[in-house]
This record gives structure tokens, C-alpha cells and sequence, in this order.
């Protein structure tokens, strides 16, 4: 197996900047150690350039480079990555970094940009795989066709050192502040073998130095790798600014014109970069800070913003210089803490002349002599925030604006209070009566962000008519559409009532990604007894078990009172539920014992189980089955009075299983009356008998179940 590693050398008078390349391999015995010596030695790990050719695939354009690296090891060997399996045991000697030399490949910028996209398609060649370094360049790579993907990259000209002509690249643009950041984190994660070919390990290359080399010169020829199709119309003058153009999309960066008419241009290029870079330069920029009127002023009619002018540190964003300390430095450059700000007046007009393009109020602030903030009405302020402050943004401008501005919450929404009508029942849901017919109260209120509204402060907020209102000492926004379906839910809600305890479990499920009436649901808040109920209905509480029924003959499994529990639950509530046991877990069975409850429980029902059966002896005698007996227990004595009134249920079986429902039936619970109202359990004539008008009620008069098929219900 082969370690890939990767390195960018950055250019230098004699070479462009170029990846090299250079392999480990896995030697079955480690090296003999030797005398340490002067100077770097021949690294025993690393592969011949032979090697790497056939493996990379790379064509004969590639040429082989040898490069002294920093590595780790002992004094008579390097350490072998950890990436590379080997048998022998670790170094025996202190590890310091020592000077090797390895043979590799060196891609030019154009042959790296391929290298990298195969590397992306194909992966890994066959038995190698990318060490730190290289999953690091890969990784850089990945950022920087995101960055190419949002076009952001402009034509420099620039004049390379030791050269007299000059050269038209590309470069990324990086001044927004999301891209500085993924930047300076890109940066952070570079792995110390990165700057392993530094002449000094002591001073190895910046690590954002070389991460924007990297980043610029695969930039650059990415895009010109996008133009050789030549689809691209080229300018055919003579003139300076047209050999630029052509350079720019040419194989040869070189500017073909001569010196005078370079010098001419030059003039006139650094002044259109200067629009470019209208923000500031590599180490500060200009900033805008919206700063909210004071809490003591909330009773003032018209609330005074203030939008001050400041410089701001790129590599720290705290450091901040406000514009009246700039227009008070004499000189051409303004030292803060370790910082230094070049041309700061200079930097700080141009950028207030461009961003003057977008607000009117910063417009006429530049009427003054020394410009350094511009006050605002509320309205202005406004505008700033939604429509100047993005596009700022987006030119590189830095933005300090109230925390409240980009908080999620402060919009407007309804919040819903439900509570038990009835809360004198007792506060444990497994004891209370709240059933089908009894009823929850419900409350809507109307909140913005954390603070719930009455009908009086909203009336006022709209009244101002303005889209930031100060409420209770906090500046928060209005949408106006919001403010529409606030007032229409004013007029078409019922604020407060009751409602059914199906229709409240439907409203304890509305969340912030729900709307009702065009607002959104910001949170439902239920009485201690709802949410106790609620978090059993839901399983998020402990069900409470029931005891089995009296007259249920067989000994139910934990999970079986579980179930069983939960069946009679949820038919309190009049919740349809499914049993969801694997086959062969007694399904059944948590259904009889239900069934034998409910019965148990009716008003006016007769004894089961012991009890049942002693009065049957008492009585000594048995009625025959009639037709429509259910042939389980001829001589149940049980007969429906008038005080029983436990409702019938009925049974909607395949008909495939009812046989087995009889026999559960007859074994768990024999002093159930049950009906099966099917050709294979009863007579032809009952049959038919249950198809006449009546036939059905009159058949189950007096059973407490009925057993039938789908094809049975629907004759």
C-alpha cells in the first residue's frame, strides 16, 4: 500500500507555483539504522518517481522533482506515517524533526486542477490512500470550486518579481465576511506536514499565506482551463487593456504590449481596482454601526437612530476605530493596539462615497467636513436594515446591527392555552372522567417574539404604522402581511371556548413549523392534568396497569397488561389504536380480557368467573342453544337487564381467524355471550335470519360481542 502526501510550493524566481507529490510505501522490515549524518538523506519509505507515474497515470509533461522535507523520526530514520501499516515497533529513540529527501512529481497548476478532479471522480488510485496533508489539499480544493461557483473572482494584473512583464491572473475574492471566516477556519485546520518543504522548520510559511498561493493559482487555472474551448469572443486591439484581456484567457498569462503603454494602464487599472476594493484592503475595512435610541427615550414621538462610521481590524473584528478618531490622525498611518491602518482617510471616504449609493442619509452626511455618523428616524433606520445593510454586506462592508435585527422569534404568532373544563375531577388522569362528552377550554393569544400581546397593545403597535416598534423596552420588527393576518384573526377567531378532547389532542399538536389563519403557532401550553394525559396518550408517560378482569381464566404477561391497559385507554378517549405485538403474542387475548372488563364494569352486570360458575351450580339447570347460540357455553346463565347497559361490540375478523376467536373465547373468557354471524358457525337459516330487516338487532339482543367478516358486514 502507498501514502499519497501533497504539497503546494508556492512560486519562487526559478519555478511557478506547482503541487508536489511523493509516496510512502510499507517495507516489510524496517530500515537498518545508520550514522546520522549532515544535510538530508534519501527517505527509505519513499517511492521511485517510476512508481508514481504508473500509478498516478500522469502523462510525460510531468517531471520529477526532488525535495528536502521536515519530518518526524529518529536521528538515523524517519517515522513512517501513521497511515502505513508496519510490523515493527515504534521509534526506540527521542523524535525530532529531521531533514529527508524524497522524489516526487511536480504538477503545474492546470495538471493539479485535473489531478484534483479525477481525484474527486475516481478516488484514491488502486492500493493507495491520501495522507493529511493530502486530504487537506483536497479538502481546499473542494471550498474552492464553491467559491468559483458563486463567481467569486475578478482579473488582477499583476507584475511577478525579477520580471519586467507583467501578467494577467484571476483571483478569488474573499472580502465577505462568511467567506473570511470558512477562510481563516481552512486555514486553522492546516496540518503541520503541509509546510514540511520550509528551508527552516523554524520558520515554516504562514499557513494562510499558503493557503491563498494554493487557492489563487488553481483558481486562476481553473478558469483558464474553462476558456480553451474558445467559445469566449476575444478583443483584437492593439491597446493594453485589450492584451490584458486576451491574457486572461490564454495559456500564457504574459500582458503582450509594451512598457509606456503598460505604464498608461496601469494608472488607469489601479483606479478601477480601487471601485472594486471599496470596503478597504486585505487587513481593514470600513463598518456601519446601527445604533437602537435609548430605552429612556421610548416616550419620545420621534426616536433618534444613530448610524456611526468606524474602521474595523479583518483578522479581528472587536477592533474598531470610530471615524471621528480617524478625521483627528495626522498621518498616513493609524496604529491601534498591534494594527496598522494605511491611508485610514483615504480608505474611509471611498468607502463612504460608494456606500452613499445606497442610503440617501449617508449621502448627506458626507456634506460635512469630517463625516462620522448620520442620524436616523425610524423609518430610515428601517430602510437601512432591510435594504442598504445586505448589500453593504455583500461588498465587503463590515455590519454591527442590534442583536434583535437577525433573532428568530420576533415576528408575530398565537400561542394556545388548553385546560380541563371540569378541574374539580381530581388531578390524576388514570382516576379522572374526562371522556367523549365532557369538553377543554381553549385560549388563543396573540405574542411577538417572547411577549404575549393583549388587544389593546396591538391595537396601539398597528396605530403607529411604522415597521419597527419599540414594545416594552425592545425594538421589534412588524410585517405588515403579519400585521394583516393578526387583525383578520382578531375578527374571525374565537378567542376562548370549548372544544371536544379529540379536537384539543389535534391542537396540542400544532408546532412552530405550523400556521393557523396565516400566523404562526409559536407554542401550546396545556394545564398540568392535559399534559399528564396527553404525555400517556402519547407513551410519554408510564401507563398505569390495570388489574386483570375477575372473570378472565388466564394469567396475562407483563407486556400483555401493558397492552390490555392501553386498549381500555385509549377507548375512554374514543382513540382508534393498534396493537402492533408480532404474531403469536396474544393479540387476542388483551382484547377478551378488554371485553370482560367493560362488562365487569357495566351497570347492572352479573357475576363472572367463580361467581358465575357457583350460581350456575346453584341454579342446576342450562337452556338449550338455539340457532344462533355460540355453541361455546349452552348453559351461560347470563342474561342482559335492564340495568345492564354495557353497549354490544362488535368483532371484524378475516374469516380465516374466527375459529380461533371462538376457541380464545371459550378458553379465556366462557361467560361472554358471543354471536359469530358467519355461514361457518351458525345455521343457514340464522343466516339469513340476520340478512331480514331487524334480523342483525334482534340476534345480538343481549350478547356482549359480535364476531362476523368484512364480506358478512356488507350484506
Amino acid at each position: 500500500m502507498l501514502v499519497l502526501h501533497l504539497h503546494w510550493l508556492t512560486p519562487d524566481p526559478a519555478a511557478p507555483g506547482r503541487l508536489f507529490i511523493w509516496a510512502e510505501t510499507a517495507p516489510a522490515e524496517p530500515p537498518a539504522r545508520s550514522r546520522r549524518r549532515q544535510g538530508a538523506r534519501p527517505h527509505p519509505f519513499a517511492a521511485s518517481a517510476a512508481v508514481l507515474t504508473q500509478i498516478l497515470c500522469q502523462s510525460d509533461e510531468v517531471r520529477a522533482e526532488t525535495r528536502d522535507l521536515w519530518l518526524p523520526g529518529e536521528p538515523a530514520r524517519p517515522l513512517p506515517s501513521p497511515d502505513l501499516p508496519v510490523a515493527w515497533s515504534g521509534p526506540a529513540d527521542p523524535v525530532s524533526l529531521g531533514q529527508w529527501q524524497v522524489v516526487g512529481l511536480a504538477l503545474t497548476a492546470a495538471q493539479a486542477v485535473t489531478f484534483f478532479g479525477d481525484l474527486y471522480v475516481q478516488g484514491p488510485p488502486p492500493g493507495c490512500r491520501l495522507g493529511p496533508g493530502a486530504l487537506y489539499w483536497q479538502k481546499a480544493h473542494s471550498w474552492l470550486l464553491s467559491q468559483l461557483a458563486a463567481q467569486l473572482y475578478r482579473p488582477v494584473l499583476v507584475n511577478p518579481p525579477g520580471s519586467a512583464a507583467s501578467e494577467a491572473r484571476w483571483q478569488l475574492v474573499l472580502d465577505g465576511e462568511e467567506e473570511m471566516a470558512q477562510a481563516a477556519r481552512l486555514a486553522a485546520a492546516q496540518p503541520a506536514i503541509c509546510r514540511a518543504h520550509a528551508a527552516d522548520p523554524e520558520q515554516p510559511p504562514p499557513t494562510r499565506a499558503l493557503l491563498d498561493s494554493f487557492l489563487n493559482h488553481l483558481a486562476d487555472a481553473a478558469i483558464r482551463l474553462a476558456a480553451v474551448d474558445g467559445s469566449y469572443a476575444l478583443p483584437a486591439g492593439n491597446d493594453p487593456a485589450s492584451a490584458w484581456s486576451r491574457a486572461l484567457l490564454s495559456p500564457d498569462p504574459t500582458v503582450k504590449a509594451n512598457q509606456e503603454q503598460m505604464r498608461h494602464f496601469q494608472s488607469s487599472y489601479n483606479a478601477w481596482i480601487r471601485t472594486l476594493t471599496v470596503a478597504g484592503d486585505k487587513h481593514y475595512r470600513v463598518a456601519f454601526r446601527l445604533e437602537a435610541p435609548p430605552r429612556q427615550a421610548a416616550g419620545r414621538q420621534k426616536p433618534v437612530w444613530q448610524l456611526h462610521y468606524l474602521l474595523q481590524a479583518r483578522d479581528d473584528l472587536s477592533l474598531l476605530v470610530p471615524a471621528a478618531e480617524v478625521w483627528q490622525e495626522q498621518s498616513e498611518l493609524l496604529a491601534r493596539l498591534d494594527r496598522q491602518f494605511r491611508a485610514p482617510r483615504e480608505r474611509l471616504l471611498t468607502g463612504l462615497g460608494y456606500a452613499a449609493r445606497f442610503f440617501p442619509p449617508i449621502q448627506q452626511s458626507l456634506h460635512q467636513k469630517r463625516p462620522d455618523g448620520a442620524s436616523l428616524d425610524t423609518a430610515a433606520a428601517y430602510a437601512f436594515l432591510r435594504d442598504c445593510a445586505p448589500k453593504l454586506q455583500r461588498a465587503g462592508f463590515g455590519l454591527l446591527v442590534p442583536p434583535w435585527w437577525n433573532k428568530p422569534g420576533t415576528h408575530l404568532g398565537v400561542r394556545l392555552m388548553l385546560s380541563r373544563e371540569n378541574s374539580g375531577s381530581g388531578s390524576n388522569p388514570s382516576k379522572g372522567h374526562l371522556g367523549l362528552e365532557n369538553l377543554v377550554r381553549y385560549q388563543w393569544q396573540l405574542s411577538l417574539g417572547e411577549t404575549t400581546l393583549s388587544r389593546a397593545e396591538f391595537d396601539a403597535l398597528v396605530a403607529l404604522k411604522s415597521p419597527l416598534v419599540e414594545l416594552r423596552g425592545q425594538w421589534v420588527q412588524l410585517d405588515p402581511e403579519q400585521i394583516e393576518a393578526a387583525i383578520r384573526f382578531w375578527q374571525e377567531q374565537d378567542w376562548s371556548g370549548t372544544l371536544s378532547p379529540q379536537a384539543a389532542i389535534r391542537l396540542a399538536a400544532l408546532g412552530a413549523e405550523n400556521e393557523h389563519q396565516g400566523l404562526a403557532v409559536e407554542g401550546v401550553e396545556l394545564d398540568a392534568w392535559l399534559q399528564a394525559w396527553l404525555g400517556q396518550l402519547q407513551g410519554d408517560e408510564r401507563l398505569a396497569l390495570l388489574p386483570p378482569p375477575a372473570g378472565l381464566q388466564a394469567q396475562l404477561r407483563p407486556y400483555q397488561l401493558y397492552g390490555y391497559a392501553w386498549l381500555h385507554f385509549a377507548r375512554r378517549w374514543g382513540m382508534g389504536v393498534i396493537l402492533a405485538d408480532d404474531m403469536g403474542l396474544g393479540k387476542t387475548i388483551q382484547v377478551i380480557a378488554l371485553l370482560t372488563r367493560l362488562r365487569e364494569a357495566a351497570p347492572g352486570a352479573p357475576a363472572t368467573g367463580a361467581k358465575a360458575k357457583a350460581a350456575r351450580r346453584k341454579k342446576g339447570s342450562a337452556a338449550s342453544p338455539s340457532a344462533l347460540d355460540d355453541r361455546q357455553d349452552a348453559d351461560a346463565t347470563f342474561r342482559p337487564t335492564a340495568n345492564h347497559q354495557q353497549p354490544i361490540t362488535l368483532l371484524i375478523v378475516p374469516a380465516s381467524l374466527i375459529g380461533n376467536w371462538r376457541a380464545e373465547f371459550a378458553r379465556f373468557a366462557p361467560d361472554l355471550r358471543v354471536l359469530y354471524a358467519h355461514p361457518s358457525q351458525i345455521a343457514r337459516e340464522a343466516v339469513d335470519a340476520l340478512k331480514s330487516a331487524g334480523g342483525a338487532e334482534a340476534a345480538a339482543a343481549g350478547r356482549d360481542a359480535v364476531v362476523t367478516t368484512y364480506s358478512m358486514l356488507a350484506r
